[in-house]
């Protein structure tokens, strides 16, 4: 329907999409989307950690949370964009 645009999709994690669904938005090139998962990525540690705890989760374990969970996404998308179950970038 529109072969040159680029389609920003939320919704990615914290708001249930999920990264086999996003095949649909990417071409064979696996260009086509920018994916948003904000919240998932900005408060992992939070939702990792339910319980009080993440209260005082120190800021060197936040970063790591946010980051591993940046890559997690990442890799997922990726899956998805080229089509492999073994893809990490």
């Amino acid at each position: 329907m529109l072969p040159h645009s680029i389609f920003l999709v939320p919704g990615l994690g914290v708001q249930g999409g999920k990264a086999e669904d996003l095949a649909v938005f990417f071409d064979e090139n696996g260009l086509g989307a920018i994916i948003s998962s904000s919240r998932g990525i900005t408060y992992n540690y939070y939702f990792k950690n339910k319980k009080e705890e993440w209260r005082t989760i120190s800021k060197e374990e936040m970063t790591k949370s946010i980051s591993d969970s940046a890559i997690e996404a990442k890799n997922q998308i990726n899956k998805v964009r080229f089509n492999t179950d073994s893809m990490t970038i």
